[in-house]
């Protein structure tokens, strides 16, 4: 559920990068912490193609689900997205590793 969320947001960054440099074509599923549309949508923004609820439903029922879909599509309204492609992985461009962070810091100096 929530606690295992960043982990999974960073993990899906990592494969969605390598899906596109390595892989293309392929798919990539998040899970981990999903529980609203905005949950949703970070793992669709950083390059997930699903999403997939496990813990979120099984402790909140499946009553979970519509709310959820009803968040994204309002997420998705207030960005003027019509389809999940539209901003699929939108935000890949903006994350990098913490060694690179390091890097260029050094840079700097």
């Amino acid at each position: 559920s929530k606690a295992v969320k960043p982990i999974a947001l960073r993990m899906c960054m990592e494969l969605a990068t390598m899906i596109r440099q390595e892989f293309p074509g392929r798919s990539l599923s998040g899970i981990g912490g999903i529980e609203t549309g905005a949950d949703a949508a970070q793992f669709l923004l950083l390059g997930s193609d699903t999403v997939q609820v496990c813990t979120g439903v099984m402790k909140f029922g499946y009553e979970l689900v519509k709310p959820l879909c009803d968040d994204l599509l309002r997420f998705m309204e207030k960005h003027a997205f019509e389809t999940l492609e539209d901003f699929k992985g939108a935000s890949l461009p903006y994350f990098t590793t913490h060694a690179r962070l390091v890097e260029m810091q050094a840079e700097r100096k």
